[in-house]
């Protein structure tokens, strides 16, 4: 068998042997394109192990970063410490009551109609005011009611005195300033459903005149 081999491959001609060799090459490139191929495919399936093992380590590093986050413990109040804010009270500003004596007011006859200032005096001692001062203005003909409060008065005296003088009155005209002597200074006004009576129109009188009259001629006597 071997003698017959031999001489096969003696007998082989130069053509046999290139188609010999030229197939070896081929299936040698064949061998390596699959290597080349294989390791591409090891490599792509690498990279993508990879990048799911670090997917998996941020998520976890995430949770146990949450899990560990340091909480924030109140501590309770020993009770002794909460006894005590409980007894002690709390005190709130009180405001100061308003002495109503110590207010003075001037009130001043502004249009001249009688009794018109102790009307009002009236008035303000039915709110509790004592010392009043009453008078006449320097002139008769103020139709709204004024108003003047020194700055010392308190604000709950100012609103009650101008709530009642426009209660009372068509108008009035209040302010801050200097009232004299007193704390408040009042100038009466019109009151409410005042009519002004009209002035009277002055009227002519005729003149008269002497009428002549014939005095007696003397008779001559006899």
């Amino acid at each position: 068998m071997e003698e017959e081999r031999q001489e096969k491959e003696t007998t082989q001609t130069p053509d046999e042997t290139s188609k010999e060799e030229a197939s070896s090459n081929l299936q040698r490139s064949e061998r390596l394109k699959r290597k080349k191929i294989g390791k591409r495919r090891s490599g792509r399936f690498n990279k993508r192990y990879l990048l799911l093992i670090v997917v998996i380590i941020a998520v976890t590093a995430g949770i146990w970063f949450l899990l560990r986050k340091p909480q924030i413990e109140i501590e309770p109040l020993p009770e002794e410490e909460t006894k005590k804010e409980q007894s002690e009270p709390t005190f709130t500003p009180t405001q100061k009551p308003v002495n109503k004596d110590e207010i003075s007011i001037e009130v001043l006859n502004g249009t001249g109609m009688p009794k018109e200032a102790s009307f009002l005096q009236g008035k303000l001692r039915d709110l509790g005011y004592t010392d009043i001062e009453l008078g006449n203005a320097d002139t008769k003909d103020f139709v709204v009611t004024e108003a003047t409060f020194s700055s010392n008065v308190p604000e709950e005296v100012r609103d009650e005195i101008i709530e009642e003088l426009e209660d009372t009155y068509k108008e009035v005209d209040s302010g801050t300033g200097s009232s004299g002597k007193s704390d408040i200074t009042i100038i009466t006004g019109y009151k409410k459903g005042h009519t002004p009576t009209p002035s009277p129109a002055p009227t002519t009188e005729p003149i008269e005149t002497p009428t002549p009259t014939a005095s007696p001629s003397a008779t001559p006597t006899p």
